[in-house]
């Protein structure tokens, strides 16, 4: 039993001796466990790290025509402010004819 436990015994209105009494039982109803041996398993680590090249290499190369894909498309130019009022003002007013 923690702290906390005892604690809310008490605070529910439990005496010192009902707690301990408490207390007493659980102790005798605890049996100790006994450890038990976790089965072994079979680990290749030739083939774990093998596997692990390959998503990596297939990871790599992901990225990189990713990389290669968003520097071939220039990022779109986006109007500024002062395009836009122009655009409102004379709608035949384009950015280049400044």
């Amino acid at each position: 039993m923690t702290f906390d436990d005892v604690l809310a015994l008490a605070t529910a209105g439990f005496t010192a001796d009902e707690i301990r009494k408490m207390t007493a039982d659980t102790s005798k109803v605890e049996k100790p466990v006994e450890p038990v041996e976790a089965p072994k398993a079979d680990f290749d680590a030739k083939a774990a790290y093998d596997s692990l090249s390959k998503d990596i290499a297939s990871l790599t190369k992901l990225v990189q025509e990713s990389n290669l894909l968003s520097a071939s498309n220039p990022a779109p130019v986006k109007d500024d402010v002062d395009s836009i009022l122009a655009s409102i003002i004379r709608p035949t007013y384009r950015k280049d004819e400044k």
